[in-house]
């Protein structure tokens, strides 16, 4: 079996210290996997063959950066202006409430 997964993965890695429960992945793997401290995972032990999987989550997608328009930068730091200002309005108990404060 792991003659298998050396041909199919890159890292195969013994880490030969637990201390209180906690594995430590070596940085390598972690750059190569794009894994930073916060990140989730979730852990699956197999009883049948005793072995730990370990699958990132997925929680929030990832997006790229966005260049703004000077027109769209400008309207950003207006908004957040209005926001700092108090020139908010809501909490909306449902969304006809909403829109009638739209229509005004």
């Amino acid at each position: 079996m792991i003659n298998n997964i050396a041909q199919t993965k890159k890292y195969i890695v013994s880490v030969n210290k637990m201390r209180r429960g906690a594995l430590t992945i070596p940085a390598e793997i972690r750059q190569e996997a794009k894994w930073r401290d916060g990140h989730f995972f979730d852990i699956v032990f197999d009883k049948k063959t005793k072995r730990i999987y370990v699958q990132p989550q997925n929680l929030i997608n990832e997006t790229k950066f966005v260049e703004l328009s000077k027109t769209g930068e400008k309207m950003v730091k207006d908004a957040l202006d209005e926001v700092k200002q108090g020139k908010i309005a809501g909490p909306y108990n449902n969304i006809t409430d909403l829109l009638k404060d739209l229509k005004k």
